[in-house]
């Protein structure tokens, strides 16, 4: 899944990082006048901004985009209708191997984050018989 792999998560990071340092330096400039060198550091600023968040949007399929996220990196309709109404989300049909059939899959409600939002190691997933075995 796209929003998994390693570049993706650097472009995301990257994002995060220039916008946050974007608004801190707007906050430091409120109150003062600004000279040549701020407004080409907001610009270079700016173009890495737009540089990460193209980059992430040339990842994903370019009709139709991200399903899960919205260009503001908000939840898509696609991902409230799953979150609301699936019984089960995973992104492999072999997940279900490390249950036993008898097994309650009913996600808890008041959770809103979809599981490829946060990247667990897969070690983390294991259980104790296969980390043992």
């Amino acid at each position: 899944m796209t929003q998994n792999e390693d570049k993706y998560r650097f472009q995301q990071a990257k994002f995060h990082i220039v916008q946050e340092f974007l608004a801190k330096f707007h906050s430091l400039l409120r109150n003062k006048p600004r000279n040549d060198a701020d407004s080409a550091l907001l610009n270079a600023l700016n173009e890495e901004r737009q540089k990460s968040r193209c980059a992430m949007k040339a990842m994903f399929n370019p009709y139709f985009g991200a399903a899960f996220l919205t260009d503001t990196g908000r939840e898509s309709a696609f991902a409230y209708n799953i979150q609301r109404y699936a019984d089960v989300y995973t992104s492999r049909l072999e997940n279900f191997l490390n249950y036993s059939s008898e097994a309650w899959l009913d996600p808890p409600y008041d959770v809103k984050i979809m599981p490829h939002h946060v990247k667990i190691p897969s070690s983390v997933l294991k259980t104790k018989a296969q980390q043992d075995g």
